[in-house]
This record gives C-alpha cells, sequence and structure tokens, in this order.
C-alpha cells in the first residue's frame, strides 16, 4: 500500500521523474509513495519502501529532507510482453539532497526582504538503472543470439516454445516464419490463401494469406505451400529481400555460391552486403533449414536496419 502521487508534484523530462519541493517536504520516515504515471506513455510503478526512508543531515540553516530508495515494478501484458520494455527488473534511486550550508562570511543585502518559511529543497529525480533480464533458460545473456531474441521477444514478435524455454537451436517452419514476418513487416493479417494445403482455420491462414498477398512469398508448388516444412536459409533470404525491394547481381562471395537457387541469389547478394545475411566458415549453406535463433537474428537485423 502507499500513497498515489499526484500528477501535479511531478515532472517527466528526458525520462527522469523530479518530484516537486512541496511534495518532498511533506515525506516522512517510514512514508510509502506510487507513482502510476510518468506523463509519456509509459505505465509503471515505482515504490518507496519504509525500510529505505532515512534522513539527511542538514546544514545549520537548512530543512532537513528524506532521502528514498526505490524500485520500480515491471508490467506484463497479456501476451507475456513487458508493457515498458524501457524499464527491465532494476534500481532506480531518488535522493533529496540537503539545502546548501550558509556562508559565515557572507555579507547580507540590506535591501533582501526575508521571506518566511521559505525552503531550499533541492528537486529529488529518479533514474532508471536496468540490468540484464533472464526471460528464457536456454537463452543466457552470453548466448550469440540473446540480443536478437530479446529484442523481438520485447517487440511481441516472437515468443518462446514454452513461457520459460525458446528453443533456439531448433528448426523453424515455413508457416511460423510467415508469421513472423508479417508481424515484423507491419502486414495486416487476413484474407484467404490460395494454397490447397493452407485450409482457412488453420493457425496460420491469415499469416500465409496476408504475406502471399503482399507478394513475399511464394508456394513450394503452383498449389501448395508446404507451411510445415523447415524454411531454408535461402527462403528466408528470399522473403526479406522481396519485402525489402533488394536485390544485387553482384557474386553472394561464399565458397558454396553455385548451391544457391538462381531465384534467391540476387536476395543473397544484396542482403549480404546489408549486412542483414552472413554466413559461416565462408560458406552460406542455402539449402540448410533455419534455425530460430538464426531467424530471430535475421530479423532483427532487419529491424534495426
Amino acid at each position: 500500500g502507499g500513497n498515489v502521487v499526484p500528477t501535479d508534484s511531478y515532472t517527466v523530462e528526458n525520462g527522469r521523474i523530479t518530484f516537486k519541493d512541496d511534495f518532498l517536504k511533506n515525506l516522512s520516515a517510514g512514508d510509502n509513495i506510487i507513482v502510476i504515471e510518468d506523463g509519456q506513455g509509459n505505465t509503471y510503478s515505482v515504490k518507496v519502501s519504509a525500510s529505505n526512508v532515512t534522513e539527511e543531515t542538514p546544514g545549520p540553516d537548512a530543512t532537513p529532507e528524506p532521502t528514498a530508495t526505490a524500485r520500480p515494478s515491471q508490467h506484463y501484458g497479456g501476451s507475456g510482453v513487458p508493457a515498458n520494455s524501457n524499464f527491465s527488473t532494476g534500481t532506480s534511486t531518488a535522493t533529496a539532497a540537503p539545502a546548501p550550508t550558509a556562508d559565515p562570511n557572507a555579507t547580507p543585502d540590506p535591501n533582501a526582504t526575508a521571506q518566511p518559511g521559505a525552503t531550499n529543497a533541492p528537486d529529488t529525480t529518479i533514474t532508471s538503472n536496468p540490468v540484464t533480464t533472464t526471460i528464457f533458460e536456454d537463452v543466457p545473456a552470453n548466448h550469440w543470439a540473446y540480443s536478437y531474441i530479446m529484442d523481438l521477444y520485447n517487440s511481441g514478435i516472437i515468443n518462446g516454445e514454452t513461457p520459460t524455454m525458446f528453443v533456439p537451436e531448433d528448426n523453424i517452419t515455413r508457416a511460423e516464419f510467415a508469421k513472423i514476418a508479417v508481424m515484423l513487416f507491419g502486414i495486416t493479417p487476413g484474407g484467404t490463401a490460395t494454397f490447397a494445403d493452407v485450409a482457412a482455420d488453420d493457425w496460420f491462414a491469415p499469416y500465409v494469406a496476408a504475406a502471399e498477398a503482399a507478394d513475399i512469398v511464394n508456394g513450394t508448388s503452383e498449389t501448395t505451400f508446404s507451411p510445415n516444412d523447415n524454411i531454408t536459409r535461402e527462403q528466408i533470404a528470399a522473403i526479406v529481400g522481396r519485402y525489402l525491394s533488394l536485390s544485387s547481381d553482384a557474386a553472394a562471395d561464399y565458397t558454396d555460391e553455385t548451391d544457391i537457387e538462381a531465384y534467391a541469389l540476387p536476395f543473397v547478394s544484396a542482403l549480404t552486403e546489408q549486412g542483414i545475411l552472413t554466413g559461416s566458415d565462408g560458406m552460406f549453406m542455402p539449402k540448410s533449414p533455419a534455425t530460430r535463433a538464426e531467424a530471430a537474428a535475421i530479423m532483427s537485423r532487419v529491424k534495426n536496419r
């Protein structure tokens, strides 16, 4: 429990919350306060626990102000994605410094008018110091794809196989990648796919239909999409290249370039030039199924290009 801070008791600038003096002067040791809205579209709470409230030692003419240590709470939306991705679990501090000590050698101004009850309490600010958060047990912070996976997860584009497992080395299907592409590219899901193996009640049907309508996917034949087949690295290159309208006639500069299908080669070349695609030991391995981690890395690079 605690007191909700009135919105007129603090201001927000450049991600910093500053309590106004009048509110600060009313704080006492043992108080709890809760900030519900920071005024910039971010909804989160900051609770000042009684055990963290102490008194500063003031100067001879200063009014003592409390010091508080606050911990922001993390809020989650229904999809399990942090509603405020700018605030991972971390510690924020709010500190009220004492008023300045009067200079004993200063000469008073004879024309100055005393202001009864005036204090020189400084602003109190809250700043965020986010720390690395591990969501998936199999994607620790030192995993090569951690930043890519968390980028898409925090954006609501991908989820784990379970709430705690991402399974980064599993392959990703053509249907699963179609959904990621539609969500990342901002394409509205819906419509009717023309493929015989994509039924209207399949979970992936609106994503495959939208991707087909946007001309970023083709079938594995004139009548089939093969939604449950693993998607290959060159197929991902073609989908991304079509959406970004990126193709190149330059050599792909991979030792296995001759293994890349003609339809995919211009996209592989262009996306490699852009740093979106990378190979391994000089090889692109176009026919290899892409893993979930590899797909996340490619799509995160696209998102942040």
